[in-house]
């Protein structure tokens, strides 16, 4: 996740399993099908990373836009702020 977040950051590249899970939803494939893995772990994965894409795509929005009165609970602002910090610190 630290890794999904400081791609999302730009400041390292996107993990291996976004980019193997795009794959494998853009040509309707499995992890197996391509390559040796564990599928329901890669999918939990890949599926955590979207998860956090979409939070972040929010929480860009209300930021950017205070007008727009977007919320977030305070456990993901929290969240959030927590996986920015270190994947700066990681990645930065």
């Amino acid at each position: 996740m630290v890794q999904g977040m400081g791609s999302l950051l730009d400041l390292c590249p996107a993990p291996d399993v976004e980019i193997l899970g795009d794959l494998c939803e853009r040509f309707k494939k499995l992890p197996s099908e391509i390559k040796d893995s564990e599928d329901w772990a890669f999918l939990y994965k890949y599926t955590r990373l979207k998860s956090l894409r979409s939070w972040y795509e929010t929480w860009n929005r209300m930021v950017a836009r205070p007008e727009l009165k977007i919320r977030m609970g305070m456990d993901v602002v929290q969240w959030m702020l927590a996986l920015m910090g270190e994947a700066r610190e990681r990645y930065g």
